[in-house]
């Protein structure tokens, strides 16, 4: 579960980063 948290995070904070 908790690897899954940390993937899911990734994810959304790649897209954030470049929308930054």
């Amino acid at each position: 579960m908790a690897s899954a948290t940390v993937k899911d995070n990734i994810v959304v904070e790649i897209p954030n980063l470049i929308r930054v």
